[in-house]
């Protein structure tokens, strides 16, 4: 698919420019979030980094995951939960309303969420300035706040 990546993201693209006419009011409410999406492809091994080749057994994209949960139980006492995953990352714009995406990129597991969140809106301004004049709202969890 990233051969391809110029033809998807203009045909998704397309399909963002067709909703915003039959939905007028398509962006008012935005939600911001990032995933994690596992590979059931083997890890590349430091042994096989030479391998020029990929020889269809192994995701060489993919890498390593994290992500940590906090919170507080009823009690008071505090819990943690860490997920970790091999694979990639999706970072999502949608559309709150009509849970419809506006903008997205997929990247390796250990990418932050914060810049690709800054990027995303960038990419909004550049392609559908529209929208961003259109949002009243931006939602998104605590670990994209920072403070800009």
């Amino acid at each position: 698919m990233i051969e391809h990546q110029d033809e998807v993201d203009a045909m998704f693209n397309t399909l963002v420019d067709q909703l915003k006419l039959v939905l007028p009011d398509f962006g008012e409410l935005l939600a911001l979030d990032g995933k994690g999406i596992e590979t059931h492809a083997r890890e590349r091994k430091v042994k096989d980094v030479e391998q020029k080749e990929p020889d269809g057994r192994r995701d060489t994209d993919a890498d390593w995951g994290v992500k940590t949960y906090h919170g507080k139980r009823e009690d008071g006492t505090l819990w943690e939960k860490v997920m970790s995953w091999f694979g990639f990352k999706l970072h999502l714009i949608v559309d709150a309303n009509y849970e419809l995406p506006v903008a997205f990129k997929v990247t390796k597991a250990s990418e932050a969420e914060i810049p690709k969140a800054h990027d995303l809106l960038d990419e909004i301004e550049e392609r559908h300035p529209d929208i961003l004049e259109m949002c009243e709202y931006l939602d998104a969890d605590r670990g994209y706040d920072d403070g800009k």
